[in-house]
């Protein structure tokens, strides 16, 4: 959503949120968007937010953010990542997961944070490097939350990610 949160969500079980929190990866955009996540969580709109980073969350990536991100976006004035890293835990009732599980609600949710390279943004990894990771996703997920679009729905990339059913234990 890029720094622009609705005023108005209908109620449900679980907000997920599947990244670009923010335009460029700030820590008070970070804290801004958690803060919304959270007051959908209090109010009992929702009983959990679970989300993701995308690409344009540059701080969660400390890697990319310290080799490239801050100079691209930041250069005036640099965040830091760990800052951004506790601003996204900082949510009561709010899950950021980062190639990393959950369960709630009787539900195995997973998040992928980690996307086809695209424009020099965070998270991009080349595809063959997003295949190890495909495969570590585990075999009983429900909820599998991605910030890349499906195969063959506008990815631009027909080969970067083998069939679920080709893993040892099938996503269903």
């Amino acid at each position: 959503v890029h720094d622009k949160m609705p005023q108005e969500l209908p109620a449900g079980d679980v907000l997920v949120h599947c990244g670009d929190l923010t335009k460029t990866g700030r820590v008070d955009e970070l804290q801004s968007a958690v803060a919304w996540m959270e007051r959908q969580v209090t109010s009992g709109r929702v009983r959990a937010a679970v989300f993701i980073a995308g690409n344009h969350d540059t701080t969660l990536d400390t890697a990319y953010y310290e080799e490239t991100g801050a100079q691209r976006f930041h250069r005036s004035s640099p965040e830091h990542p760990g800052a951004a890293a506790a601003a996204v835990r900082a949510g009561k009732g709010c899950y950021y997961l980062e190639h990393s599980s959950l369960r709630l609600g009787g539900l195995h949710f997973y998040g992928f944070t980690s996307q086809p390279a695209f424009c020099n943004w965070a998270f991009n990894v080349t595809r063959d490097g997003l295949v190890p990771l495909w495969k570590a996703v585990p075999g009983d997920v429900d909820v599998l939350l991605s910030h890349g679009p499906p195969q063959l729905h506008g990815d631009g990339c027909l080969p970067w990610r083998p069939n679920p059913t080709d893993r040892e234990h099938p996503v269903t």
